[in-house]
């Protein structure tokens, strides 16, 4: 398992690849996002997982910049082409933002085949 740590600009991560288990909560508005997310999208780069298993991903986000918009959506399009695990993504929505959450869940998203669950909160 590896936990980063939340910053007020750069949200925690926790991934456990051997509990099928994803979860990205907090800003994420670096100047080089490519660094913190850089072990995901090396770890996806390339077929793993099994079909057997359900691969769960959480994604609550509050201010996301363009460029982590960008190498999220790149993690998730490696997700959607070499994962071979059944994947759940939830996306947790803040209701007072939701119409610019909304739209950044659409952009991560983008050109992938992931459904992902919305949920808002308060």
């Amino acid at each position: 398992m590896k936990k980063i740590e939340s910053t007020p600009n750069s949200p925690e991560i926790i991934f456990d690849e051997e509990n099928n288990l994803l979860e990205i909560i907090g800003n994420s508005y670096l100047s080089n996002p490519i660094k913190l997310y850089q072990f995901l999208l090396d770890w996806v780069s390339s077929p793993t997982g099994n079909e057997n298993i359900t691969f769960k991903i959480t994604i609550k986000i509050g201010y996301c910049s363009s460029s982590s918009i960008q190498i999220l959506n790149q993690l998730m399009n490696l997700i959607d082409r070499n994962l071979k695990s059944n994947v759940e993504i939830s996306f947790f929505v803040d209701e007072d933002d939701q119409d610019d959450s909304l739209q950044a869940m659409k952009e991560i998203c983008f050109n992938t085949k992931l459904k992902p669950i919305i949920t808002l909160y308060s």
